[in-house]
């Protein structure tokens, strides 16, 4: 008898489809997908990951295809203490144990998360230290050094106001990771297959994303291609489902500075 190999599974083609021109007529059943027990979990395990990987002495390191001098000097005037960053859509205080990595245990910063309230919930009872506040809006007031929004932005109805929200903050540097941008026709909406849900979210046309950052006093700084595995493998965005016009090779990364730096 011939003996039979079980063949790996092939990943989707697509996790995106559909174009749609608001989230509101994306939207598939996705608002509770971020407060979900499925979501907490994984974040729940991306934390207890971080927080082991801190304590063995290992460094937790940033990934790109090119140089980090570019960001690295870009950010080198701001040392300002205590430094004050806010994460939009920072999970369980992703940021926390590689800022401690990089800026030393004792550093001086406040790291606080913007997030939905099952996650500060959940992030409150795992994150005991006082650098780090969890916020289910996005506070009135205040003044931040960095702003960051690190797979979120797109996930937002109102993408243009949450723009000048972080700006009205006068941070000196925003910072949008991991965000679908790209030299597509035009902003629109689609929809994320995850885990058998749908979320409702934005492609940026790239030009369109960076007009909008480029305001009350802000400028690019710096641009890359955001790079990540999809569904644990090395391949693009998996966007077979959407027409051509609308595919990405890849995500962005965009740094904008305050233009009085």
């Amino acid at each position: 008898m011939r003996e039979v190999t079980a063949l790996a599974a092939s990943p989707p083609t697509s996790i995106w489809e559909g174009i749609y021109p608001t989230l509101a007529e994306a939207r598939g059943g996705g608002d509770e997908v971020f407060a979900a027990s499925g979501w907490l979990e994984r974040l729940t395990a991306g934390h207890s990951q971080r927080k082991k990987a801190h304590a063995s002495g290992a460094l937790e390191t940033a990934t790109t295809t090119d140089y980090v001098l570019y960001p690295v000097a870009a950010l080198a005037a701001l040392r300002k203490q205590p430094l004050r960053i806010l994460d939009f859509g920072g999970g369980l205080a992703n940021a926390f144990y590689p800022l401690l990595g990089h800026l030393g245990e004792t550093a001086a910063f406040e790291l606080h998360v913007v997030e939905n309230a099952a996650v500060c919930e959940r992030g409150r009872a795992l994150v005991g230290d006082t650098r780090v506040v969890f916020h289910e809006t996005l506070p009135a007031v205040g003044r931040f050094d960095i702003v960051h929004a690190g797979s979120s932005l797109h996930y937002v109805d109102e993408w243009q106001a949450a723009i000048a929200r972080f700006q009205a903050y006068t941070p000196a540097y925003l910072i949008l990771a991991d965000v679908p941008a790209g030299a597509i026709p035009r902003t629109m909406a689609t929809r994320q297959n995850y885990y058998g849900a749908t979320i409702p979210c934005w492609l940026f046309r790239l030009d369109e994303l960076r007009a909008a950052c480029e305001r009350n006093g802000y400028r690019m700084a710096f641009q890359a291609r955001f790079k990540r595995p999809y569904l644990a493998q090395d391949i693009p965005p998996p966007m077979a489902a959407l027409p051509s016009a609308y595919r990405l090779e890849a995500f962005c990364q965009l740094l904008f500075a305050r233009s009085e730096l």
